[in-house]
């Protein structure tokens, strides 16, 4: 076995809080910088062309989950693989899971756009796109998609940053990502006047940005897990082994993208594009709310699973009990936040729209209404999937968005009209929540009965 590097012995005998409040900044950095990507390009966009361009993006969003989804399957599967390999002491393995993911993702990356290109139309009417704003989401989805391949492969390396103990990096490989989308945001669109085409390109050139800071990182010599060239080649075992862990967050993001589109179907039947355009605003500022608690499980997730793999039972339960409290923390926080300023958050994306800001802020506060139980719901699968649980994190992952989600839309509308249609999310969170709670608690009890074990 090979001696392990200090960054990944850190993982088993550095003080639980300051190795998740170390991960955590870097993480919280990343993802917040990385969650700017659409934020960015719904303000420039919003604020310069208005709420027919937002909802044109409003129904390319799905389209991106499903992307973003195909990085997860791959990424986060290979992450997880590697973090478990590294608690094995098995560094040789983790190198081989980096090649596998690398070429996987360069696969999907190739084969998702084309496959895209062909279903387009029909695709973005299915998620709900108005006559009025189909113009916007074409320029921009044709344009994006050509980033697939830059996105799958700098989302693959930057997980296994991450899994090898090297937060840091990751989180230098988003920021230089996201400052050169926000760089050519500006220049595309405030100076070239590109519109919406420059919003997508800016985001093309980013994604490729990150992809090649991944690259340099991995063919350096600070990291353990080495890119060799003759580690880069596909392999079916290694392929069924990280996608089996990663079809838990592939699942939920699918999930996602299906029932955003029908989100959007219900909006435009009830509200029209402007409450597509108030969708598109308050998923920004949900993503951006929800990140901060993903950043936590980013920060966990080698953690729980180098402990896993090294069966230290006592310092897993740790770790899963402060990462429920502080994701609780920071919900309730992102709660107060919305409750307390809707308005301007609205006003950012589209200061020109009366019926938009009207309609917005108690939609807005009616999406988030139980948003203080969401932070353990996402806690709880990321980490079943990190301990190598993907069937039992695909189910808890798919509880709020499928199971719950979906027959809510389908039911509340046609009582409710638009009203109902906001109170889907809300109800869809108190319930799934509830289950994750209970699946928590008897994950508790397994893991006390195994610590007892020891003694």
């Amino acid at each position: 076995m090979t001696q392990p590097s200090k960054a990944i012995q850190a993982l088993a005998t550095e003080p639980l809080g300051r190795l998740i409040w170390l991960n955590f900044l870097p993480a919280f950095a990343g993802v917040v910088i990385n969650s700017l990507y659409n934020i960015v390009d719904r303000v420039f966009i919003g604020q310069t062309a208005g709420v027919l361009a937002l909802a044109g993006l409003g129904a390319v969003f799905p389209v991106m989950l499903i992307q973003h989804a195909f990085g997860m399957l791959v990424g986060l599967g290979t992450g997880v693989r590697a973090s478990l390999a590294l608690g094995e002491g098995r560094t040789s393995r983790a190198q081989l899971l980096l090649g596998n993911g690398v070429v996987l993702s360069a696969i999907l990356g190739i084969l998702f756009p084309l496959l895209a290109f062909l279903v387009r139309k029909p695709m973005l009417i299915l998620f709900g796109i108005g006559p009025a704003a189909y113009a916007y989401a074409e320029q921009y989805l044709d344009i994006v998609l050509l980033g697939s391949v830059f996105h799958l492969v700098g989302f693959t390396m930057s997980s296994v940053m991450r899994a090898e103990g090297h937060p840091r990096n990751s989180m230098y490989a988003t920021f230089s990502s996201a400052i050169a989308n926000v760089i050519l945001d500006a220049h595309f669109i405030l100076v070239l006047d590109w519109g919406v085409r420059g919003a997508a390109l800016a985001t093309v050139l980013a994604q490729a940005v990150q992809m090649i800071y991944c690259f340099y990182f991995f063919t350096g010599p600070r990291c353990a897990v080495q890119l060799q060239r003759h580690d880069v080649r596909f392999s079916w075992r290694l392929t069924g082994q990280a996608t089996s862990v990663g079809f838990a967050p592939f699942a939920m993001q699918l999930a996602g993208s299906l029932t955003q589109g029908f989100y959007n179907v219900q909006l435009v039947k009830y509200g029209q594009d402007v409450a597509v355009g108030a969708m598109g605003i308050i998923n920004s500022v949900a993503g951006l709310l929800v990140m901060t608690v993903v950043s936590l499980n980013m920060a966990a997730q080698p953690i729980y699973g180098y402990n896993k793999g090294a069966k230290l039972y006592r310092r897993l339960r740790k770790c899963l009990a402060i990462c429920v409290t502080s994701a609780t923390i920071l919900s309730c926080l992102g709660f107060l936040l919305v409750q307390l300023g809707p308005r301007w958050l609205i006003w950012m994306f589209d200061s020109k729209t009366p019926e938009l800001l009207d309609m917005g802020v108690p939609a807005m506060r009616t999406f988030f209404m139980f948003f203080p139980v969401v932070g353990m719901q996402i806690v709880s699968g990321s980490y079943f999937q990190s301990v190598g649980r993907p069937v039992l994190s695909a189910i808890l992952s798919l509880t709020r968005r499928l199971f719950f989600l979906v027959p809510l839309l389908f039911a509340l509308p046609s009582l409710l009209q638009l009203q109902g249609v906001w109170l889907c999310a809300p109800i869809s969170d108190l319930l799934s929540s509830t289950v994750c709670g209970l699946f928590l608690l008897r994950e508790n009890r397994l893991l006390k009965h195994l610590i007892a074990q020891e003694k």
